[in-house]
C-alpha cells in the first residue's frame, strides 16, 4: 500500500493547514517531507541559520518558511502542529512557552506512526535497545517478512513508510526524547529493556528520565504486548504498574531466571532460550547460538526473540538469525590484536551502567579501560565495585577525564592503577603501554562523544583508526 492510501494519517492531518518543524536534522527533515507530501505547508524552526540548512530546505515545497529558534515565538503561538525533534530541549525557551500556552506538540515518532497500517515493535531501554532492535529485524527478516529497522538506530520512521504491505513490520529503536511528545502512540509489541540513570543533563531527575521512557506503553490496550526487562528495577517497577492498569497491554517478563509457568516469559532455559507467549512455550534456538558476548546481551537477545516472534517471526528462523548476527559498530565491537592485547571498541557505551556492563564481558582482572568525553551527570563513583573486579587500569580522558579520576582515585587506591590523558591519541598510546598479553583493552567512556567529536561513531571510528595503525605496525590483524 502506498503512503498516500494511509487513511488514519490522512485523516490525522486533516484541518491541519500551518505545521512548525522545530529541529531539521535527519528526524526533522523526514516529518517536513511527509507532511509536505500530504499538502501541509511547513515552517521550520532551527538554531542554526537559514544557510546551513540550504540542502534540506531546497527539498521541500517553495512555500515552506523558515524562523530562526530564538524569534519562533509566533510561528509556535500560530500553529495547527508542532513536530519535536528529539534533540529539542522543551524546558528552554522558546518551546517551554509554547507548550505551557498549549501549542499542540507531537514528536515524528508518532507522526510516522499515525502513517503506520503494518505491525510494529517499537523497543526502548537505557542501554542495548540498538543491539536489540538490529537482532528482532534480523529474525523478522531471516522469516522472510519485510523487515524495516528504522528510528532511533538510524532512518527515521516518517522515511520508512513507502509502500508498506502484508508482510511489512517496522522494528523502531525508541529513545527517551523521542517519547517525551506522544500522545496515542501505541505500538503492536513495546519492549522495554531497563532504566539507568542516562541523559541527567536533560532530566530534572531519574523519575523524570524514568517517566519518559514508560510512555512507550501507556496508549498500548490488550491488544497490544509490553515486553520488560524484569531483573532491572526500574523496568520491574513499570511491569509492576502495567499489571495494576486496568485495560493494558499483555504482558511478556525477560529474566535471566526461570519464571513461573503461568506467566508469559522469555528466559535461558538450561542450553536453549525458552520463550512463552499466550501460554504455548517454545525453545527457538539454544543459548550458543548466540555470538554476542556479556550477560546483557543474553537479555537482550531473549527480548527481541520475544518482541520478533510476537510480531510474526517464525520459530525455525530463529536460530540460524542469531547465529548469523554480529555485533552493531561500536558496541564490543573487536577492532583489532595489538601488543598480545584484544581492542575493543564500545563507544556506545555513553553512560555509567552501559560500561558497567561492558566490564562484566571480559574476564576478571585483565581490562584496560578509556573512560571520559562529556559528563552527562553520571555517578562514576558507581563503577568502583566493577572496576576492582574486572580492570587493572583505568585510563580517563577528555572533558570529564578529571572528574572521573577525581571520583575514583580514593576508591581505587592500591587497587587498580590510574592515568589521565589529554585525548584518545594519548589514551590509546598509554593503554598500549600498560596492556599486558591476554588483556582486553577496552573503550566504554561512560560519557557522552561531544566534547571532541560530533557523535560517538566518530569517536569509536577514531578509536579504530588509532588501533588499525597498531596492528599495522605489528604486522597483522584482528
Amino acid at each position: 500500500m502506498s503512503l498516500e492510501s494511509t487513511a488514519r494519517g490522512r485523516s490525522f492531518l486533516a484541518g491541519v493547514e500551518r505545521a512548525v518543524v522545530a529541529g531539521f536534522g535527519r528526524s526533522g527533515q523526514a516529518a517536513a517531507r511527509l507532511l509536505a507530501a500530504h499538502g501541509v505547508a511547513c515552517t521550520v524552526v532551527d538554531a542554526r541559520p537559514r544557510e546551513a540548512l540550504a540542502a534540506g530546505l531546497a527539498a521541500l515545497p517553495a512555500g515552506t518558511d523558515y524562523a530562526a529558534e530564538d524569534g519562533a515565538g509566533p510561528a509556535l503561538a500560530g500553529a495547527d502542529l508542532v513536530v519535536i525533534s528529539p534533540g529539542i530541549d522543551t524546558r528552554k525557551p522558546p518551546y517551554a512557552g509554547a507548550l505551557a500556552a498549549g501549542a499542540p506538540f507531537l514528536s515524528e515518532l508518532e507522526l510516522g506512526w499515525r502513517f503506520v497500517e503494518a505491525p510494529l515493535v517499537a523497543i526502548t531501554g537505557s542501554n542495548g535497545k540498538s543491539t536489540a532492535t538490529a537482532l528482532a529485524g534480523a529474525l523478522l527478516a531471516g522469516s522472510g517478512l519485510d523487515a524495516r529497522v528504522c528510528g532511533n538506530i538510524g532512518t527515521p520512521l516518517c522515511d520508512a513508510l513507502a509502500e508498506q504491505t502484508a508482510a511489512t513490520r517496522f522494528v523502531v529503536e525508541v529513545s527517551s526524547f523521542q517519547l517525551e511528545q506522544v500522545r496515542a502512540f501505541a505500538p503492536d509489541v513495546a519492549v522495554l529493556l531497563n532504566i539507568t540513570p542516562d541523559h541527567m543533563d536533560r532530566y530534572d531527575s531519574l523519575a523524570a528520565y524514568a517517566a519518559a521512557k514508560e510512555r512507550i506503553f501507556t496508549a498500548q490496550t490488550p491488544a497490544g504486548r509490553a515486553i520488560l526487562c524484569t531483573d532491572d528495577p526500574g523496568a520491574a517497577a513499570v511491569a509492576a504498574r502495567l499489571a495494576a492498569r486496568e485495560g493494558g497491554p499483555r504482558r511478556v517478563a525477560v529474566s535471566a531466571a526461570p519464571q513461573d509457568p503461568g506467566i508469559d516469559a522469555a528466559w535461558p532455559d538450561g542450553e536453549h532460550l525458552a520463550v512463552r507467549l499466550d501460554g504455548t512455550l517454545r525453545r527457538p534456538a539454544r543459548r550458543d547460538d548466540l555470538p554476542l558476548p556479556g550477560p546483557h546481551n543474553l537479555l537482550n537477545a531473549l527480548a527481541a526473540v520475544a518482541a520478533a516472534l510476537a510480531a510474526g517471526a517464525g520459530e525455525a528462523a530463529v536460530a540460524p538469525a542469531l547465529r548469523a548476527f554480529r555485533p552493531l559498530p561500536h558496541r564490543l565491537e573487536p577492532v583489532g590484536e595489538a601488543g598480545g592485547a584484544a581492542w575493543v571498541n564500545d563507544s556506545k557505551a555513553t553512560n555509567v551502567e552501559s560500561a558497567r556492563m561492558a566490564l562484566r564481558s571480559f574476564p576478571a582482572g585483565r581490562v584496560v579501560i578509556l573512560l571520559g568525553g562529556r559528563d552527562k551527570g553520571g555517578d562514576f563513583a558507581a563503577l568502583v565495585p566493577d572496576l576492582a573486579d574486572r580492570a587493572h587500569r583505568v585510563i580517563c580522558l577528555g572533558e570529564a577525564g578529571p572528574r572521573i579520576a577525581a571520583a575514583l582515585a580514593g576508591p581505587l587506591a592500591g587497587r587498580v592503577a590510574l592515568e589521565v590523558a589529554a585525548d584518545m591519541e594519548e589514551a590509546v598510546a598509554r593503554a598500549a603501554a600498560a596492556a599486558r598479553r591476554g588483556d582486553t583493552v577496552l573503550l566504554a567512556p561512560a560519557c557522552a562523544s561531544f566534547d571532541a567529536y560530533r557523535n560517538f561513531e566518530e569517536r569509536g571510528e577514531h578509536f579504530r583508526r588509532l588501533v588499525a595503525r597498531r596492528v599495522q605496525e605489528e604486522g597483522h590483524g584482528p
